[in-house]
């Protein structure tokens, strides 16, 4: 007999008190979890992160806004669980649920999950359960601390699915989805939704712990009503126990947890001493209420931002239109179709939508094979531009700003929005950059990447000046190039798009920032990595760097033209030649004799002009 394959899915918000029990105790009755972090601001993204690394299986994803979408997410996770994981069985679950077998042996969970009679749709059994001592042992599995539980379930109950083959169309198609709270399935009908039919499922109920402090239960019902004003409004009856408690917290009422009005002993002697816990910790609980409202209503006023950017007004012919701001994704090619093909498929992820793509054919290449590769991607109707066509890129460009997608360098689903939103509500911002994640791995020094680690704030502004004097003294630049910024267009104008650094964009990587910020004023800076880079600089490359801004001192020495002080014109000089002996040593051997013979004649020359 072949056992039935399960799946948990979750979609769970600031549970980082509960959530390594919720895990720990579903991937052992489970196949796998799909678990989608609804923009949690405490630890919880992190100890998921903990436990999918410690191999449990673990399956994480994030969710996209604030607003309080349950039901959609939670069909999502459904669906992938039946088209990606060919799950048999699919048991929604919040985190605070714990599906248990209602035998003697209460470790049966999974045994009756297995054997289960497919083809129906289940209701389960909905029981509080309360922490008689919650103050203490907050640090061991949750099953096996002190508490009690109701005699009955609640009126409401709980689903769980297996699988029908032949409402698998109806799942892929939308018409058929989980209820807000996972209390039933829904079909769409002739316009209406319906409840599909459930049976009560024997030998399992939940077991629901809804409170676990004070402090949790504000947290939940107050970042949960903001949430669902998000989404609905204020005007609605959606999730109105939060707004309960909103409205008594504003009236500063004493709360109290409750307890069991018709108590039973529950089974925690069964679990003690099992699923020890690893990363759940104590946390200050009046610091991580106010933590959680603070973030949450941020991340809700970030979001109204993002649509602010979008609903940009511009008057046209005397009339006021609705124009989204455009950005030009300008993709270089230099022969690697599959560098292309990852640029071309980060840009289809963007969450901003409003882009034309620019394919700069720097390699011969026929037009019509990238305008088949750009649409597999997702992309449609690119301009493509042959090598002798780049020049006249500038009466192309139509976008208000300008983003750059270059080989080996991949963008996060969220940068384009993040950037354009930040451009397009500050005026005063030249441009806008975000941090690379870049593994340097065993690639032998110099360093070559500015570090902007030391920033606490997680946007800064800089002056243009200070980071020009910055890389002339440092010799370094941003982690992800051109592809970490998104510039406003007269900018890139002003640059002449920057056409022919990007004949070779291995050299003058110096030369090229330092043109740029000689033609703005004031850059925002994200801390946040927005883009990865994808392949490590060799160790010519980093050499090649180093010699150029040798090259670039030497200059500054001869003309005096960017500024910087003959002190400090000397510490970097100091810097270049002396701080940098051993990374120059250690790149020896992965370059070229004449290479290494190359730099090193520049270093001798800058020193004798120094002396």
């Amino acid at each position: 007999m072949t056992l039935n394959r399960i799946v948990v899915v979750s979609m769970v918000r600031n549970e980082e008190d509960i959530i390594e029990s919720f895990v720990r105790w579903h991937c052992a009755i489970a196949d796998a979890m799909l678990v989608l972090d609804h923009r949690s601001t405490d630890r919880t993204k992190e100890i998921l992160c903990a436990l999918r690394d410690e191999g449990l299986p673990l399956i994480l994803a994030e969710a996209e806004d604030m607003a309080y979408r349950q039901w959609e997410y939670t069909t999502e996770l459904v669906v992938r669980a039946f088209r990606e994981f060919s799950a048999d069985v699919v048991c929604p679950l919040d985190a605070d649920e714990f599906l248990l077998a209602d035998t003697e042996d209460v470790f049966q969970s999974r045994r009756i999950l297995q054997n289960l009679e497919l083809g129906v749709y289940y209701h389960l059994a909905w029981i509080d359960h309360f922490l008689t001592r919650p103050e203490e042992d907050q640090d061991m599995f949750l099953l096996a601390r002190d508490h009690v539980r109701e005699r009955s379930p609640r009126m409401d109950s709980k689903v769980l699915l297996t699988r029908r083959d032949e409402d698998i169309p109806l799942w892929l198609e939308g018409r058929m989805s989980v209820a807000q709270g996972n209390h039933f399935v829904a079909i769409r009908e002739n316009g209406r939704s319906v409840s599909c039919p459930m049976r009560e499922v024997a030998g399992l109920y939940l077991a629901h712990f809804p409170e676990r402090s004070i402090e949790q239960i504000l947290s939940k019902n107050i970042v949960g009503w903001l949430t669902n004003v998000a989404k609905f409004s204020g005007g609605t009856v959606m999730a109105i126990h939060w707004r309960l408690i909103f409205q008594a917290y504003l009236a500063h009422e004493r709360f109290e947890m409750s307890t069991a009005s018709d108590p039973l002993p529950s089974r925690q002697d069964a679990f003690r001493g099992r699923f020890p816990l690893r990363f759940t910790r104590e946390e200050v609980p009046e610091h991580k209420l106010l933590r959680n409202i603070m973030l949450t209503a941020e991340g809700i006023a970030e979001a109204h931002a993002q649509k602010e950017a979008v609903l940009r007004i511009v008057e046209r012919d005397g009339q006021k239109h609705v124009e989204p701001p455009v950005v030009s994704v300008l993709i270089p090619f230099y022969g690697d179709m599959q560098a292309l093909r990852l640029s071309l498929s980060d840009l289809a992820l963007q969450k901003y939508s409003f882009y034309e793509c620019i394919l700069l054919c720097f390699s011969p290449v026929e037009k019509e094979s990238l305008r088949v590769l750009a649409e597999e991607a997702g992309i449609s109707h690119p301009l493509i531009l042959a090598k002798d066509e780049i020049q006249h890129l500038p009466k192309h460009v139509r976008g208000t700003y300008v983003q750059y997608f270059l080989p080996d360098v991949s963008h996060n689903s969220a940068c384009l929005q993040q950037m354009v939103t930040s451009l397009a509500l500050n005026d005063d911002i030249s441009f806008v950059m975000a941090d690379a994640e870049v593994s340097e791995g065993d690639v032998p020094e110099p360093p070559v990447y500015l570090d902007f680690a030391t920033y606490g704030l997680p946007f800064y502004v800089f002056e243009s000046d200070d980071l020009r004097k910055t890389i002339l003294k440092q010799g370094k630049f941003p982690k992800g190039g051109m592809s970490e910024a998104l510039f406003r267009r007269e900018t890139m104008e002003s640059c002449n798009y920057l056409l022919r650094e990007l004949q070779d964009m291995s050299l003058q990587r110096l030369s090229l920032w330092l043109s740029i910020f000689e033609k703005t004023s004031r850059v925002g800076f994200f801390k946040k990595a927005l883009v990865q880079v994808r392949r490590r600089l060799s160790s010519e490359e980093k050499l090649l760097c180093h010699m150029e801004w040798l090259l670039l001192l030497e200059q500054e020495i001869q003309t005096r033209k960017r500024g910087i002080s003959s002190e400090e014109l000397k510490v970097a000089v100091t810097l270049a030649i002396d701080g940098n002996r051993d990374g120059i040593l250690a790149v020896r051997s992965g370059v070229s004799s004449g290479l290494y013979e190359a730099c090193s004649r520049l270093r001798s020359e800058l020193a004798q002009q120094v002396c």
